[in-house]
C-alpha cells in the first residue's frame, strides 16, 4: 500500500507541476501580447497631430491581394487580435471563397473602410491599470481582390488604379500585401513569388512603404519549407518585412467558438507595429514636405 501511495503521491505532484508550468506559459503570453499592443499605442502617439482618441486622421493600411488568397480573412484577423476578442469569429469583411467560380465573375464593389478599435489591457495587475484607459483607432481598406489569372502589366494595371482610387480616400499611410502560401508545388510556388513581384513594384514606385503577408501556413507542411518560402518573397519584394501566417476564418475548426492561436496574435501584432513605424515615417515626410512648400 505505501507503495501505491507513494505512486499516486508522485502523479499528483507531477501534475500539479504540468498544471502550474502551463499557466505560468499562458500568462507569459498574455503579457508579451500586452506589450506588442502597448508599443502600438505609444508609437501611433508619435503620429504628427494624432494622439489618442478622439483624433481625425487614425492610422490608414491600404490591404491589396488576389480573390482567394486570404487578404479579407486577415482584415478579419487583425480586427480580432486588435479588439483582444474571444468566442465566434466577428467578420467585419466579405470573404471570397476558394474555387474557380469567383476568377471569371467581375469585381463590382468597392472599396471598403474597416474601423477596428484598440485597446491596451492585460490581466489584473495593478502596474498596468494607468494603461486600460488608453485607446487607438487603426484604418484598414479592404480593396476588391485581384484575380490570381492576372499577370505581368495587366495586374500592374490593375494596382495602379487601386491605388489612385484609393488616394482619393484620403491618405494611405502604409499597405500590406496579402498572398496565399502556394503549399510545396514548386510551379505554384514560382507563380506567387511573380505575383509578389509584381505587386510590390508599383507599391514601391508610389513612394509606399509595405508589409508582405502570406497567408495559410499550414499548407507548407514543414518549417523548413516556411523559412525558404519566406526568404524568396524577402527577394522578390525587396523589404525584409516579410510574415507568414494563418488567418482565423470562419472555417476554423468548423466551431462555433474560434480558439486564439499565440502565433497567429503574435505575427499580426508584430505586423500592425511594423505598419504604425511605417505610418509615422509617411506623416512625417508629409509634414517635411509642406514646410517645404
Amino acid at each position: 500500500m505505501s507503495t501505491i501511495s507513494l505512486v499516486l503521491k508522485l502523479v499528483a505532484t507531477s501534475f500539479f507541476a504540468i498544471a502550474a508550468a502551463l499557466s505560468h506559459r499562458k500568462l507569459r503570453r498574455e503579457e508579451v501580447l500586452f506589450f506588442q499592443r502597448r508599443d502600438i499605442l505609444r508609437r501611433i502617439s508619435f503620429f504628427p497631430n494624432v494622439g489618442t482618441l478622439p483624433f481625425s486622421q487614425p492610422p490608414k493600411i491600404l490591404i491589396l491581394g488576389f480573390r482567394g488568397h486570404g487578404k479579407s480573412s486577415f482584415i478579419n484577423t487583425a480586427c480580432r487580435v486588435l479588439s483582444g476578442e474571444d468566442g465566434p469569429l466577428m467578420l467585419r469583411t466579405d470573404t471570397a471563397p476558394l474555387g474557380t467560380g469567383p476568377w471569371t465573375t467581375p469585381v463590382t464593389r468597392s472599396d471598403r473602410i474597416v474601423k477596428v478599435l484598440m485597446r491596451c489591457s492585460w490581466g489584473e495587475e495593478e502596474e498596468y491599470e494607468e494603461e486600460d484607459d488608453e485607446a487607438v483607432v487603426v484604418e484598414m481598406v479592404d480593396t476588391p481582390g485581384f484575380s490570381p489569372m492576372l499577370i505581368g502589366n495587366n495586374l500592374k494595371e490593375e494596382v495602379e488604379k487601386t491605388l489612385l482610387r484609393s488616394s482619393t480616400m484620403g491618405t494611405t499611410d502604409c499597405v500590406v500585401v496579402v498572398v496565399r502560401c502556394p503549399g510545396v508545388d514548386v510551379e505554384k510556388r514560382m507563380g506567387v513569388l511573380k505575383m509578389i513581384g509584381d505587386l510590390t513594384t508599383v507599391v514601391r514606385d508610389h513612394g509606399l512603404n509595405m508589409v508582405v503577408v502570406l497567408t495559410d501556413k499550414n499548407a507548407m507542411n514543414k518549417e523548413i519549407y516556411v523559412e525558404e518560402l519566406r526568404k524568396e518573397a524577402i527577394v522578390m519584394s525587396r523589404t525584409d518585412c516579410v510574415y507568414v501566417i494563418d488567418n482565423y476564418t470562419s472555417e476554423t475548426n468548423r466551431s462555433f467558438s474560434t480558439a486564439n492561436n499565440f502565433d497567429t496574435h503574435f505575427n499580426v501584432l508584430a505586423i500592425i507595429r511594423q505598419c504604425m513605424e511605417y505610418s509615422v515615417i509617411h506623416r512625417n515626410n508629409q509634414n517635411n514636405h509642406k514646410e517645404i512648400h
